[in-house]
């Protein structure tokens, strides 16, 4: 019996330590004090996966809120920005492991998300799920104030902004 006992607080253990767990924190931005209609998203350099910024511009729009991507300082019109990281991991194939989405308003963060997956997924399947299926319901969350709208705002592009002097 005693055996028995520690063969199982042993599985618990091992199971523990090899099992994923996907931790998500959340801070929606409050519309009645942040009516934001246009949010510039800060370029992240390091952020090699190419479809990250994509998603995030479309989770904007798809709540009625405009984008502009930028480099270095924020153009004048935007009086909301938004900064991102993420990270991914290789385990027979590359998978998101964490990002953290911040909206601020003057430099104050006004609403911010984080989604981690701690132990690097272990043997979690669902590890290897899309960077969009992971951050589409962080982004809703982040953002279920605004009016949810498939053709709302589009993304606008610095090419399409006129040049500051």
């Amino acid at each position: 019996m005693r055996m028995l006992k520690h063969r199982s607080l042993m599985l618990v253990v091992v199971w523990g330590a090899v099992a994923g767990c996907t931790v998500v924190a959340v801070k929606p931005v409050d519309r009645r004090q942040h009516d934001m209609r246009l949010v510039c998203i800060e370029h992240n350099q390091a952020v090699k996966m190419s479809g990250f910024l994509p998603m995030l511009e479309k989770s904007f729009a798809d709540h009625g809120i405009s984008t502009l991507r930028y480099d270095g300082k924020p153009p004048e019109q935007c009086e909301y920005t938004a900064d991102y990281v993420a990270h991914w991991n290789w385990d027979l194939a590359v998978y998101m492991t964490d990002a953290e989405v911040h909206v601020r308003r003057g430099g104050e963060v006004v609403g911010n998300a984080v989604y981690h997956l701690r132990n690097k997924g272990g043997l979690d399947m669902s590890k290897w799920s899309s960077a969009n299926s992971k951050m589409q319901p962080v982004m809703n969350e982040l953002l279920n104030q605004f009016v949810r709208s498939n053709a709302a705002a589009g993304a606008v592009h610095p090419a399409d902004v006129p040049e500051r002097k």
